[in-house]
């Protein structure tokens, strides 16, 4: 079977297109994982200040710098048996048992 040079031409510049189209989807689908797989990360946490809610609960909170150069807020709650840490400063909610999971959660 015999191909004309001009069909030859046209189906390999077919290809090429299709590679190039191909090439930039695997590049925007790593550049849109790497920027959700490389959220801010703690770098650093440290003590602000302690207070009390108007219900007389009280809490300490603390500063979190992440990776992102912003700083987020996590706030320590004090229980009879088991400190609980929150994100936000003076907050009860997305709460954990460690500190460390609290920051990254505020990083994110």
């Amino acid at each position: 079977m015999m191909f004309s040079t001009s069909a030859m031409q046209n189906q390999k510049d077919f290809m090429m297109n299709i590679r190039y189209y191909l090439i930039a989807a695997c590049m925007v689908t790593n550049g849109l994982f790497f920027s959700v797989a490389q959220a801010g990360q703690p770098t650093n946490i440290t003590y602000s200040g302690k207070n009390t809610t108007f219900t007389g609960d009280k809490y300490r909170y603390y500063s979190v710098r992440c990776s992102d150069g912003k700083v987020r807020h996590v706030t320590s709650w004090s229980a009879r048996k088991k400190r609980k840490w929150c994100v936000g400063k003076g907050k009860d909610n997305s709460c954990s048992n460690s500190q460390l999971t609290s920051a990254k959660r505020a990083c994110r």
